[in-house]
């Protein structure tokens, strides 16, 4: 119970800086600077899914425990998204990254507080079939594929912003982590639902840092994008559904068994 209400609280945490981050500079040069509530698409996208893990994670402490894999998907997605700018400014310029991009990162403690809370179920999982996994293999296909089409008029993710290679970096980790965490979940023999929820969360995350191409540039940009974030955002979406329906069937209820009947001799005549 204090692993659990250890890791609520450092999802709260993570919380209130993922708030606060939406509000401060995220990037600043000699010609201006920037804040994540500049744009209408990204602050309505960062707030729903900041306040719908707020609302989740407030249910855990009223005693809802299976509302913390909502809350972390929903963490997970906005640190994903928060992600995004550091990682693209990286490894070149990470100079140009103000408070709000570091703010942003701290999100990150809502799905690791998550992670660790739920880690504290002892759980015995239900082995999924390999043929349930088959969306969640075609979303990193997609993802992996998108890292190296043209995400922006002229550039890949790969080459974006000066070639500093850690936006793509990034995505290959989560893409290939979350491959191995679901391959555990799928084939291994372990008792803990740690691999499971990992998943979950690497898909979550995934999902937020593909998609951020695409909703900051809703609804007017649309037509600057390339094939690579449009493959990439609908892999993310693919991902995250697949692996949610694995870890669904991996962590629930496995059914019941009919105690066995005790035969029963017939009375004597």
């Amino acid at each position: 119970m204090q692993q659990a209400l250890m890791g609520r609280m450092i999802a709260a945490v993570g919380l209130v800086l993922g708030f606060v981050a939406i509000f401060v500079k995220f990037a600043s040069t000699s010609g201006g600077s920037a804040k994540y509530s500049d744009d209408g698409t990204v602050l309505a996208f960062l707030l729903v899914a900041l306040i719908l893990a707020a609302v989740c994670l407030a249910a855990t402490f009223a005693g809802s425990d299976n509302m913390e894999a909502p809350a972390a998907v929903a963490g997970g997605a906005a640190f994903g998204f928060y992600l995004f700018i550091p990682s693209a400014f990286g490894f070149n310029h990470f100079d140009i990254v103000d408070t709000g991009g570091w703010l942003g990162i701290c999100s990150g403690l809502i799905p690791l507080g998550l992670w660790y809370s739920m880690s504290s179920k002892a759980a015995t999982l239900n082995r999924p079939s390999p043929l349930l996994a088959a969306p969640a293999i075609v979303g990193r296909i997609c993802c992996i594929v998108a890292v190296w089409l043209t995400a922006e008029i002229g550039t890949s993710y790969w080459n974006l912003l000066d070639q500093g290679r850690a936006l793509p970096a990034l995505m290959l980790v989560l893409v290939i982590g979350g491959a191995l965490l679901g391959i555990a979940t799928t084939f291994g023999s372990g008792s803990t639902r740690v691999t499971a929820d990992g998943a979950l969360i690497f898909a979550a995350v995934t999902f937020g840092l593909y998609g951020a191409e695409a909703i900051q540039s809703a609804f007017g940009d649309f037509g600057s994008l390339g094939t690579g974030a449009w493959l990439g955002a609908a892999g993310g979406l693919v991902l995250l559904i697949g692996v949610a329906m694995l870890w669904s069937h991996a962590t629930g209820a496995a059914p019941a068994r009919r105690p066995a009947q005790t035969a029963v001799a017939p009375p004597a005549v």
